[in-house]
């Protein structure tokens, strides 16, 4: 059980125990990524927040406060969970998006305060590779991330795929980014211009 903020996070409470069953998801987010998520909102006063990979970290966002969460998904199953999940919670809309090289989204034009990237996974065995993007892992989630909103965190961002993806952002002049020390770390990127 973690502290976090105005309610106790707790990844074995049953709604986060479930499993995705073609694919065996426990959930990525770490009780040491929830206490960083929780100080990240209260750091940087966000109130409204895009999410790629609804779950944990949705429900660690809403205990540290944050008001208005778009969270995307691109697994039909795991969608469907998702919106049962939250389905009560008001301040949260769980959208489908297409994991394709460039991600297609309806976002009617919305902008947020940050963005969380947890999606499309990234391990090597469930990782879809796309034409261009071969040695790179959530770069296209990260794009669009960055369309919405001038500040984004990726998780996992301590792998190899994914320290390409935020190379190739700074080699592009898209963003400058550091590093939050959790387990599987989380990247914070800050906008430098809109992708285009």
């Amino acid at each position: 059980m973690v502290d976090s903020g105005p309610c106790q996070l707790s990844k074995s409470a049953p709604v986060f125990a479930r499993r995705r069953k073609n694919k065996g998801w426990k959930g990525g987010i770490e009780d040491d990524d929830a206490t960083a998520l929780h100080q990240i909102v209260q750091d940087h006063k966000i109130k409204s927040l895009l999410e790629f990979g609804p779950g944990y970290s949705t429900h660690a966002f809403l205990c540290a406060g944050v008001e208005r969460i778009v969270s995307c998904e691109h697994d039909p199953n795991w969608l469907a969970t998702a919106r049962g999940l939250f389905a009560t919670e008001k301040r949260v809309t769980i959208l489908p998006y297409t994991n394709t090289p460039v991600v297609a989204v309806n976002l009617e034009g919305q902008t947020f305060d940050a963005a969380f990237v947890d999606s499309p996974e990234g391990s090597a065995k469930a990782r879809v590779v796309h034409r261009g993007q071969e040695d790179l892992s959530r770069y296209n989630t990260l794009r669009a991330a960055l369309i919405h909103a001038p500040l984004a965190f990726l998780h996992d961002a301590r792998r190899p795929l994914e320290q390409a993806a935020l190379a190739r952002l700074v080699a592009e002049g898209v963003a400058e980014w550091d590093m939050f020390a959790t387990t599987k770390g989380i990247a914070r990127l800050r906008r430098l211009k809109v992708p285009e």
